[in-house]
């Protein structure tokens, strides 16, 4: 949770994570959001996996 909250005091949009799979569980991330926005007054970043990340910012070439 460390780096999700240093991540969001940062201002980053995306936290890409490669071997914590917990924190990229739906119910997780729901959880997580509802935390950092009642109790903290941030918004954390988007938790996503790399290849998450790569399908997020890939635009095909035709």
């Amino acid at each position: 949770m460390k780096v999700v909250y240093e991540s969001s005091k940062l201002g980053c949009q995306y936290l890409i994570t490669f071997n914590r799979t917990d924190l990229r569980k739906e119910k997780n991330k729901r959880l997580i959001k509802s935390e950092f926005k009642d109790k903290l007054n941030i918004s954390p970043p988007e938790i996503l996996s790399p290849d998450e990340f790569i399908n997020l910012v890939y635009i095909p070439k035709h």
